[in-house]
Protein backbone atom coordinates (compact mmCIF):
# COMPACT_ATOMS: atom_id res chain seq x y z
CA UNK A 1 0.00 0.00 0.00
CA UNK A 2 1.38 3.41 -0.98
CA UNK A 3 1.47 6.18 1.57
CA UNK A 4 -1.29 7.81 -0.28
CA UNK A 5 -3.50 5.02 -0.26
CA UNK A 6 -3.18 4.83 3.35
CA UNK A 7 -4.00 8.55 3.49
CA UNK A 8 -7.30 8.14 1.71
CA UNK A 9 -7.89 5.25 4.14
CA UNK A 10 -7.32 7.07 7.32
CA UNK A 11 -9.53 10.12 6.38
CA UNK A 12 -12.67 7.66 5.54
CA UNK A 13 -12.49 5.99 8.85
CA UNK A 14 -12.14 9.22 10.53
CA UNK A 15 -15.11 10.68 8.15
CA UNK A 16 -17.19 7.78 8.98
CA UNK A 17 -16.26 7.94 12.90
CA UNK A 18 -17.36 11.25 13.09
CA UNK A 19 -20.69 10.65 11.13
CA UNK A 20 -21.63 7.90 13.42
CA UNK A 21 -20.89 10.36 16.64
CA UNK A 22 -22.87 13.09 15.36
CA UNK A 23 -25.48 10.69 14.75
CA UNK A 24 -25.45 9.28 18.32
CA UNK A 25 -25.90 12.92 19.35
CA UNK A 26 -28.58 13.63 17.31
CA UNK A 27 -30.22 10.60 18.62
CA UNK A 28 -29.80 12.18 22.38
CA UNK A 29 -30.64 15.43 21.35
CA UNK A 30 -34.25 13.62 19.92
CA UNK A 31 -34.69 11.98 23.27
CA UNK A 32 -34.05 15.18 25.01
CA UNK A 33 -36.54 17.32 23.03
CA UNK A 34 -39.08 14.24 23.05
CA UNK A 35 -38.50 14.68 26.83
CA UNK A 36 -39.21 18.35 27.22
CA UNK A 37 -42.38 17.98 25.37
CA UNK A 38 -43.56 15.62 27.54
CA UNK A 39 -42.76 17.90 30.64
CA UNK A 40 -44.41 20.81 28.83
CA UNK A 41 -47.63 18.72 28.56
CA UNK A 42 -48.22 17.70 32.10
CA UNK A 43 -46.75 20.74 33.28
CA UNK A 44 -43.70 20.07 34.57
CA UNK A 45 -42.13 22.84 32.55
CA UNK A 46 -44.08 26.13 31.53
CA UNK A 47 -45.31 26.70 27.85
CA UNK A 48 -46.11 24.63 24.77
CA UNK A 49 -44.76 20.61 24.17
CA UNK A 50 -43.66 21.84 20.71
CA UNK A 51 -42.58 25.34 20.91
CA UNK A 52 -39.99 24.08 23.87
CA UNK A 53 -39.11 21.07 22.01
CA UNK A 54 -38.54 23.16 18.58
CA UNK A 55 -36.22 25.97 20.98
CA UNK A 56 -34.40 22.45 22.84
CA UNK A 57 -32.97 21.11 19.39
CA UNK A 58 -32.30 24.69 17.64
CA UNK A 59 -30.04 25.58 21.00
CA UNK A 60 -28.34 22.58 20.85
CA UNK A 61 -27.68 22.95 16.75
CA UNK A 62 -30.36 20.66 14.85
CA UNK A 63 -33.92 21.68 13.73
CA UNK A 64 -37.28 20.38 14.95
CA UNK A 65 -38.73 18.30 11.86
CA UNK A 66 -41.65 17.13 13.12
CA UNK A 67 -43.52 17.15 16.75
CA UNK A 68 -46.87 15.32 17.06
CA UNK A 69 -48.96 14.68 20.23
CA UNK A 70 -51.31 11.64 20.57
CA UNK A 71 -52.63 10.96 23.74
CA UNK A 72 -50.02 11.11 26.13
CA UNK A 73 -46.96 10.58 23.57
CA UNK A 74 -44.97 13.42 22.27
CA UNK A 75 -43.25 11.94 19.34
CA UNK A 76 -40.37 14.05 17.90
CA UNK A 77 -38.35 14.38 14.60
CA UNK A 78 -34.78 16.29 14.63
CA UNK A 79 -32.68 17.29 12.24
CA UNK A 80 -29.09 18.56 11.02
CA UNK A 81 -26.66 18.71 8.44
CA UNK A 82 -23.30 17.90 8.44
CA UNK A 83 -20.78 18.09 5.56
CA UNK A 84 -23.37 17.96 3.69
CA UNK A 85 -24.93 15.23 4.66
CA UNK A 86 -28.54 14.87 6.46
CA UNK A 87 -28.98 13.26 9.74
CA UNK A 88 -32.17 13.02 11.39
CA UNK A 89 -33.28 10.91 14.55
CA UNK A 90 -36.57 10.35 16.56
CA UNK A 91 -37.69 9.50 19.71
CA UNK A 92 -40.92 9.30 21.87
CA UNK A 93 -41.44 10.32 25.65
CA UNK A 94 -45.40 9.52 27.44
CA UNK A 95 -44.91 9.88 31.48
CA UNK A 96 -44.85 7.15 33.91
CA UNK A 97 -47.43 5.68 34.75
Amino acid sequence: MTLASISVLVLGVGFALSLAREQTRLQQLADLTALAGSDSRIGIIAGFPCPNAGEIALVNGANLLSCRIVGEVVSIEVGKTILGLSLFAKAEAAPDV
